[in-house]
């Protein structure tokens, strides 16, 4: 690599002797000259006067070919002609200029070392630091190893003293077999379920829930009926009338087909008791149940259950027939809920339970004021005092039916809530339909009184308990 070239200032500050300005030489042609300038140079025959004596600051360096070290150097440059004095002084410079740029190029690259010795020990730090890490992490997944090791080492011994405590009692229990009769452990069996209902004839109980009831028991109770003929015994016993006559001929042991199993059984009463066209009935009879005012309304869910599942009704199409086949006073309570889709089948009905009952208990309590109101007003004769007469209706029993008896409050709302009929006091009719009512209610004859009175409204249907309703 060239040096670099050093300015004009700077070496003007390295050599500041006036001696190393370049001098021009005389010129041998142009004559004596008749003013002689002063040699610079010269010599006062003093050595220590103050003539002129170069200061070299390069130890070991050797100029030209002068003794620097020795006294008379002035004398030694005096004996040197002009020019070639210059010429070495320009060598020596250039010399000295060489060694300094040298000098420089040690002093950067001294400089530089620390630089690159610094980022040496950073990749080193750095090396050293994953190296850490590595093994920190080696030592992290030897203590989780290890920490494996020591719990499956206690599990394993956990189960050693288990094994060891079986074969000690197994030890025990064998020394006491030897001297005393075994010990018979006692199976525990499964609780027994409630017995499947009675088939008999296949209309009071069907046979579908029969053999619903048959499948529950022998399934949940499996272990109380370990064998075939255990089963069969069982299913023998739920059946009596035509369905046990039915069963009879194949239970014989000497019959030609005999029953192998309860599936047997199952089966032959199917073909018995089974209407093919079951679902088609039950789908007419679904389309014609309503809900009368008077009917209860859990007996008529229960009807409106039973035929929607015999009849295969899509549970998205219950709720909206369940509205629509609603009596008109529910009907009107239920609408909002009908018309949500927010508002879940099973959510409508029980909304329909807990309204019809409040309409039952709304009814139950306006028959007792109205009847309590009632008797407490009875019909009072002429007085003479001038006020405005009315006429009124009262209803009465034939007196000619001898079977009339009087029925109270308490009763009435019994049987109202029971759905069962006033007269005969059965299921499955009302009133006005009972065929044992053959009385018929008079008219009530017209009493002229001069006090205010209620004027008290008598109904067609004696079914309907509402006499104490007035108008003023």
């Amino acid at each position: 690599m060239a040096p670099p070239k050093a300015d004009k200032h700077s070496r003007q500050q390295r050599v500041s002797n006036p001696d190393d300005e370049p001098q021009t030489p005389p010129n041998p042609d142009s004559g004596p000259s008749h003013e002689t300038a002063p040699d610079p140079l010269a010599d006062n025959d003093d050595d220590t006067g103050g003539g002129f004596a170069p200061q070299i600051t390069f130890k070991g360096t050797r100029l030209i070919n002068l003794q620097l070290d020795s006294p008379t150097v002035t004398k030694q440059l005096l004996k040197i002609d002009l020019k070639d004095r210059y010429d070495k002084l320009t060598a020596v410079y250039k010399e000295l200029e060489q060694k300094f740029y040298e000098l420089e190029r040690l002093n950067s690259e001294l400089q530089d070392k620390p630089r690159n010795q610094e980022g040496k020990i950073i990749r080193e730090r750095d090396e050293a630091m994953a190296r850490y890490q590595r093994a920190r992490e080696e030592r992290n997944n030897a203590r989780a190893d290890l920490e494996k090791a020591v719990s499956r080492a206690a599990a394993a011994t956990e189960e050693k003293d288990a094994a060891i405590t079986k074969l000690h009692e197994m030890a025990i229990k064998f020394c006491d077999l030897q001297t005393r009769a075994p010990i018979v452990e006692a199976v525990k069996k499964t609780t027994r379920l409630p017995d499947a209902p009675m088939l008999s004839d296949g209309v009071d109980i069907r046979y579908e829930s029969w053999m619903t009831g048959i499948k529950r028991k022998l399934t949940g109770n499996a272990d109380h009926f370990p064998d075939a003929n255990a089963r069969i015994q069982y299913v023998q016993s739920r059946a009596e009338g035509q369905a046990f006559r039915h069963m009879a001929p194949r239970l014989n042991e000497e019959s030609p087909d005999p029953y192998k199993d309860y599936g047997d059984i199952l089966a032959h009463m199917k073909t018995v008791f089974s209407n093919p066209n079951h679902a088609a009935e039950a789908r007419a009879k679904y389309q014609r149940l309503t809900m009368k005012p008077r009917d209860q309304f859990t007996s008529f869910l229960a009807d409106f259950m039973e035929l929607a599942n015999e009849a295969n009704i899509h549970v998205d199409n219950r709720k909206v027939d369940l509205y629509e086949k609603l009596p008109p006073l529910l009907q009107s309570q239920m609408l909002g809920d009908s018309c949500e889709d927010e508002v879940s089948f099973e959510t409508f009905k029980d909304r329909c339970i807990r309204r019809s009952h409040a309409i039952a208990l709304a009814q139950q309590s306006k028959t007792t004021t109205a009847t309590g109101r009632g008797r407490s007003n009875p019909v009072s004769s002429s007085t003479g005092v001038g006020s405005s007469s009315s006429n009124t209706k009262v209803k009465t029993e034939n007196p000619t039916s001898s079977t009339y008896v009087p029925m109270s409050a308490t009763e009435r709302a019994t049987l109202m809530k029971e759905g069962r009929c006033f007269g005969c006091k059965e299921h499955g009719h009302m009133t006005r339909d009972c065929p044992k009512n053959t009385s018929k209610p008079t008219a009530a004859p017209t009493v002229a009184t001069t006090q205010p009175v209620v004027n008290l409204t008598a109904l067609e249907d004696p079914a309907v308990d509402n006499s104490g309703k007035a108008r003023a």
